[in-house]
């Protein structure tokens, strides 16, 4: 692990090995929820750039000065940092990036929003996701993160109605993935605009199926 600048970067074996140590009990903390949609992100990253990648976290101000510029952190400590010293209040809840080699300078490579929909009993339809991408997530400013919606509804999502039905003329993110966990096993991946297709992601390989 690297902490540069704002942000405290973590490799992916760190990530599932501090996930593994919460006993997979993702939905205890929405930190952790996080960690692991990060996972998927971070290989997503790496066949996007044909790099190894890792997962990069800002920090809050107060706490910079705590974070090392280089060096290892415990488990407790790493649980410490996701769960009370990460920034909240930013556009990026995330960033993947190359890892540096012979000396290079971290890029932030691609940063990420994460949203959850379908926790409120009463919206958990295809309709109120359309209206939580046009209206809610419309309301954020101008970025260059991708929108990453972890869905989280018993009922089953129309995708092509949400396609055809999302208005992206000057939408704020450029990408809108939709990621679902299915049976505590897999992580399913849509990129639905621009549209990129489907993946599963295999959470006892921490790997895509393909």
């Amino acid at each position: 692990m690297v902490g540069k600048n704002e942000l405290f970067f973590l490799e992916e074996w760190v990530v599932i090995d501090f996930l593994r140590s919460k006993e997979n009990k993702f939905s205890s903390n929405s930190k952790y929820i996080e960690l692991l949609v990060s996972l998927v992100l971070n290989k997503f990253c790496e066949r996007q750039f044909a790099s190894k990648c890792w997962i990069g976290l800002e920090i809050q101000e107060k706490y910079k000065k705590e974070i090392p510029e280089k060096g290892f952190a415990t488990l407790e400590e790493i649980d410490k940092i996701v769960t009370k010293k990460v920034e909240e209040n930013t556009p990026v809840d995330v960033y993947i990036c190359k890892m540096p080699t012979n000396g290079d300078v971290v890029s932030r490579g691609m940063a990420f929003q994460l949203k959850r929909f379908g926790k409120d009993l009463y919206k958990q339809d295809t309709d109120s996701l359309i209206n939580f991408i046009n209206c809610d997530c419309k309301e954020y400013g101008k970025t260059q993160a991708s929108l990453i919606i972890l869905i989280e509804s018993s009922e089953e999502i129309d995708l092509q109605l949400l396609q055809r039905s999302i208005k992206t003329d000057g939408y704020p993110f450029i990408k809108i993935i939709l990621i679902g966990l299915s049976n505590q096993k897999y992580i399913d991946f849509y990129g639905i605009w621009p549209e990129s297709g489907s993946a599963r992601y295999n959470l006892t390989t921490f790997n895509f199926d393909y």
